[in-house]
């Protein structure tokens, strides 16, 4: 009896791009520089940031953070600090967390009908680690350096990972299953 092998081929999804949202306590120190990162790294990304409290509404990243990502290339002075609120949980496919802090406040404000997937930003550092990035605000400029630093590389490591999930240089701009 002759063996019938049968290929299959599913084609690809078509997906909106990825979008991600970097949230931080006071949005004007480690999110805007997140977000300022991760476009750098990934143009075609839709990300923005925003805050667990609502000191800073309005207001444009410190100007420590800002002096800082200016000296790496990456420009912040566009943006302006705005508070979560329920619908980025709905319109956003991943929101990323700076620490426990941050993750607890995320947990506590996500909507029960949320879809965004949840995590810390540093858990790109080192796989299996969740690493929590300090926040700056009160520090000196080496502070400010070393978040950068620490941020940049995450963002990096996120950019990887994205440009391997949407299959970069193939002309697939959604993420596809491997199986």
């Amino acid at each position: 009896m002759a063996k019938t092998l049968t290929a299959f081929r599913i084609a690809p999804v078509e997906r909106a791009a990825l979008s991600v949202l970097m949230v931080c306590k006071g949005n004007i120190c480690r999110s805007p520089t997140a977000e300022g990162c991760l476009s750098s790294h990934r143009p075609g990304v839709t990300i923005d940031s925003a805050a667990i409290m609502d000191w800073n509404v309005g207001r444009p990243p410190h100007d420590e953070t800002q002096a800082v990502a200016l000296t790496r290339g990456v420009r912040l002075d566009g943006q302006r600090a705005r508070q979560i609120i329920g619908e980025d949980f709905r319109r956003f496919d991943l929101i990323l967390g700076m620490d426990d802090e941050n993750m607890a406040a995320l947990a506590t404000l996500r909507p029960s009908d949320g879809t965004a997937v949840i995590g810390r930003l540093g858990s790109y550092l080192e796989p299996g680690r969740a690493s929590a990035i300090a926040d700056p605000w009160g520090h000196d400029r080496a502070v400010f350096e070393a978040v950068f630093d620490q941020i940049n590389e995450a963002t990096a490591a996120l950019a990887r990972l994205i440009a391997a999930a949407t299959q970069e240089g193939e002309g697939g701009n959604g993420f596809r299953d491997q199986g």
